[in-house]
């Protein structure tokens, strides 16, 4: 046999032996793990080391301004690639925004970490809103970045891949923020208020739909950075405060009007008068909800004019259920109304960055736009509410007269309750309303937690 026949035969019989599994042939030798990689299928695309790219970063931190929806701002390669590598890149990231003191370096990362999906990117976003040099960016990127819905139904928050609550209750304290903020990129520089940063970003998380303005005036809500006239301001900050309210509840704003002035209009005013002990409660309320998931009030108290009282307030409790039977408070869990709760879900009416316990007031007990202090014998009392929430929440309130000065400071001149829950298509349907000359067990609770949480601001209690 020739020599080139026996290494045909070789080569053969090895073949038979690998396919009969006889043979294993050797594994191939493994190559050096990188620090962190991105694939997208297991042989085509190349390693990528996020230490390099971050290094790179460095060197090349600045992002341009974009103008397409939903992407604002425009990333660089170099961040594009690390937004490419997605939650695995996420460690290094974070460790690199808790070491760096280059706020644009910073700032840089955030925009890189807005934009991964992971639960970390949201902690990170409503953490950095404390922080002077990314407070800015960070409001106008919760707006912005995965908030898009998935369903196509801005009004149901599960069609939102994160927690508009959260983030809403996270924002709504810079609304009003003055403070000018820098974002820059290559030689331009932008200087919006902080506040304006946030309220782009409550109308990109509701929807422009969701919001009492021209549309196509605002157009560019949330897709550039903003420069707003105080024209517009005033009018944007005031829808993003009433999306605020429909979100959770609570504390209304001013009307345009003063509220028991006429807000409500004639032909659809459902009047109700309830005669307690110290005077008579005219309870107001829509007999049709003008607008969808709210229900607009005035509660007007005249006092018997013998009462020894200079200024007659209202303290106001609510609970609100959301459709699946949890209680839900403005604010949110960590806040300071859900603080405050009684066990069965009873808070003052108070949003969590007011200090009086009197509905509708300043910290300092006076009044605004959407209260007025009476007194017995001369102006009556009023107050405006208009509670809105998401389908399926219930609202039950319970208001109180109370002496705010004089000798009879603390007594309360009597109690309704009144309520109303959200229709599946946004219509509502109100509860029965009562009196009672005294305020309830559950009131007495709740003002008790108020005072075991105001301190020197503690509500003043006589004879309740």
């Amino acid at each position: 046999m020739s020599l080139l026949k026996k290494w045909k035969l070789v080569v053969l019989l090895a073949v038979i032996l690998i396919l009969s599994g006889c043979v294993t042939p050797p594994p191939p030798t493994p190559s050096p793990s990188p620090t962190s990689t991105v694939t997208s299928s297991p042989t085509a695309t190349p390693q990528v080391n996020v230490e390099t790219l971050l290094r790179s970063l460095a060197e090349d931190k600045e992002f341009s301004f974009g103008y397409k929806a939903y992407y604002p701002l425009s990333a660089s390669p170099t961040m594009s690639q690390l937004i490419g590598i997605g939650p695995k890149a996420m460690p290094e990231l974070l460790a690199q925004m808790n070491s760096s003191s280059d706020p644009q370096y910073r700032k840089s990362l955030l925009f890189i970490i807005a934009q991964i999906d992971d639960p970390r990117s949201e902690e990170t976003l409503i953490s950095a809103l404390k922080d002077n040099d990314l407070k800015g960016l960070s409001a106008y990127l919760l707006g912005n970045y995965l908030y898009r819905p998935a369903s196509g139904d801005y009004n149901k928050p599960e069609s939102f891949i994160r927690d508009r609550k959260n983030v809403l209750n996270s924002l709504f304290p810079l609304l009003r923020n003055t403070t000018l903020y820098p974002i820059r990129a290559d030689n331009f520089e932008a200087r919006p208020q902080v506040g304006d940063l946030a309220i782009a970003s409550f109308i990109r998380i509701g929807g422009v739909k969701n919001f009492n303005i021209d549309q196509s005036k605002y157009r560019w809500i949330g897709w550039e950075i903003p420069e707003l006239s105080e024209s517009d301001r005033k009018d944007l900050l005031k829808a993003s405060e009433t999306f605020y309210e429909m979100s959770g509840g609570g504390e209304a704003y001013p009307p345009p009007d003063g509220g028991i002035k006429g807000e409500i209009p004639p032909d659809n005013k459902n009047v109700t008068n309830f005669t307690v002990a110290n005077g008579t409660f005219t309870f107001v309320k829509e007999k049709i909800a003008a607008t969808k998931n709210s229900s607009e009030v005035t509660l007007n108290f005249t006092a018997q004019a013998t009462l020894n009282c200079t200024k007659i307030l209202f303290i106001q409790i609510v609970r609100i259920t959301d459709s699946s039977g949890t209680h839900v408070y403005p604010g949110g869990p960590g806040g300071r109304m859900a603080g405050r709760a009684t066990p069965d879900g009873w808070s003052l009416d108070r949003y969590d960055d007011r200090t009086s316990p009197y509905y509708g007031t300043d910290d300092t007990g006076s009044d605004q736009g959407n209260n007025h202090n009476g007194r017995p014998g001369g102006d009556d009392s009023w107050m405006y509410d208009k509670p809105s929430g998401f389908y399926g929440y219930k609202f039950e309130f319970e208001t109180c007269a109370i002496c705010a000065g004089g000798t009879d400071l603390g007594k309360c001149y009597g109690c309704i309750t009144w309520g109303f829950k959200v229709n599946d298509d946004g219509s509502i349907t109100p509860s029965g309303e009562g009196k009672s000359d005294n305020p309830s067990d559950k009131f007495k609770e709740a003002a008790d937690n108020w005072n075991g949480q105001a301190g020197n601001t503690a509500i003043p209690r006589a004879g309740w």
